[in-house]
């Protein structure tokens, strides 16, 4: 009779299952979202550092070439909060370094205090004169 010690074996053994394929469906789509994110903001950065370093190579303005990339940005995404420092330029070779942060949006990494850093997404680009 060792068919009665097994019941609720095959019920238990699915419930299992399903609880490791939700887990790597949590960490799929919060993967793609961080990646998704990290693509957004490097085109983004990217842009931004062109129009900057552009404005920068007619005008020799350090504001004006800052604000220049922020409206690039801003026309870009509405929603990204521009830092203090988001735009850097070296006026000495005529590089500007954009750089900006968003918190990805996602299911479970955000939200959990050990896997929280990797959904906060930081870019950097910078583009000169010779990039021009």
């Amino acid at each position: 009779m060792r068919w009665s010690d097994e019941r609720g074996l095959l019920g238990k053994l699915a419930i299992i299952w399903l609880l490791v394929a939700a887990i790597i469906v949590v960490g799929v789509v919060d993967g793609a979202s961080i990646l998704v994110t990290r693509l957004h903001l490097s085109d983004i950065a990217g842009q931004a550092a062109i129009a900057g370093s552009t404005d920068y190579a007619t005008t020799h303005d350090v504001q004006h070439a800052c604000a220049a990339a922020g409206v690039s940005i801003q026309a870009a995404d509405p929603n990204l909060k521009l830092g203090k420092g988001f735009c850097a330029i070296d006026t000495q070779k005529g590089d500007v370094t954009i750089t900006l942060h968003k918190e990805a949006k996602t299911i479970l990494v955000g939200r959990l205090s050990f896997t929280k850093h990797w959904a906060s997404v930081r870019d950097v680009e910078t583009n000169g004169p010779s990039s021009v």
